[in-house]
This record gives C-alpha cells, structure tokens and sequence, in this order.
C-alpha cells in the first residue's frame, strides 16, 4: 500500500510518527492502534510525505483504518482507507 499525506505543518520534529489505527466499535475511543512508527524526515521543512507499508489487511483484516502523520498529540495530517 502507498499513500501521500500532505501536513499542517514543516517535519523537523525528532517526534514524528505515523500511527495507523482500526475502526473497531468495541474499543473504548473507537478504534484500535494497529502500527506506530517513527517517521525522520530526511530533509528540512517538509510538509509532503510518502509512504510505502507491506499489506496490512492480512493482520489486521478487513475494515476502515485511518492513517495519522503526529507530533506529540497533535495530529499534523490524517486519511481513512477501507480493505474489503
């Protein structure tokens, strides 16, 4: 899967992450935290990033998942994506 996500603000932060989370009713905030990883821009004040991630509907199964690019607890750019 590849997507490109466009933030609110420049990536300098050593903080960047990129978390993916599940639609899941069940959880107490509605969704489920599936991956989180660091993200290291590779250049100054860059707002576009891209990303490529090995298929993740074989763990996590079919559903709506939202992407969200985060410093800290602000979330700097955010996109849903559905796996049937």
């Amino acid at each position: 899967m590849v997507w490109s996500a466009y933030l609110t603000e420049t990536a300098n932060a050593a903080d960047l992450r990129i978390r993916i989370l599940k639609l899941d009713p069940t959880a107490p905030n509605g969704q489920t935290l599936i991956r989180e990883d660091p993200v290291t821009p590779n250049v100054h004040n860059v707002r576009i990033f891209f990303r490529r991630i090995h298929p993740i509907g074989a763990t996590g199964g079919p559903g709506l998942y939202t992407v969200q690019y985060v410093r800290g607890d602000q979330i700097l750019s955010q996109g849903s994506f559905l796996i049937q």
